[in-house]
């Protein structure tokens, strides 16, 4: 079905698809040479799926606009716990409830440790989360 046009492609969506691939084949080359580069820079687990933003301003504007990206990966994903290593807790999306920071803001935002893995979160079967301060009852039923 033509619709007309020079038949020039979305550009943005075009972009956004080439750095979503990034985050992708993040995920799948462990041993890749640049994804232990990426890891290196950005001071990342190797373990972990998806890679994490330090949040550093320095040398990292390309790999900082792919990381953009991540979030549209996230979204249209869902992640096997395994051994739980590569698998971070709050973040990835690894349960049916969806994203855990999402469901439980007061408790990721007290939790310390937030890029956390699930083997780091989870010690014989139960939940270990080092907060920075008490929480509040309210807080817990959150």
């Amino acid at each position: 079905m033509n619709k007309g046009g020079l038949g020039v492609k979305n550009l943005k969506l075009t972009n956004l698809a080439l750095l979503s691939k990034w985050i992708w084949r993040y995920t799948g080359e462990n041993e890749a040479l640049w994804r232990r580069i990426v890891q290196e820079k950005c001071k990342g687990n190797k373990d972990v799926y998806l890679p994490v933003d330090d949040n550093s301003s320095q040398g990292r504007s390309f790999w900082k606009n792919i990381l953009k990206t991540s979030h549209l990966v996230q979204k249209n994903c869902t992640f096997q716990v395994k051994n739980g290593k590569a698998t971070r807790f709050w973040y990835d999306k690894w349960c049916t409830n969806g994203v855990l920071k999402d469901r439980y803001p007061a408790a990721f935002k007290a939790c310390k440790n937030k890029n956390a893995s699930i083997v780091e979160m989870v010690v014989n079967g139960r939940l270990v989360c080092n907060t920075r301060r008490s929480m509040n009852g309210a807080e817990q039923l959150q």
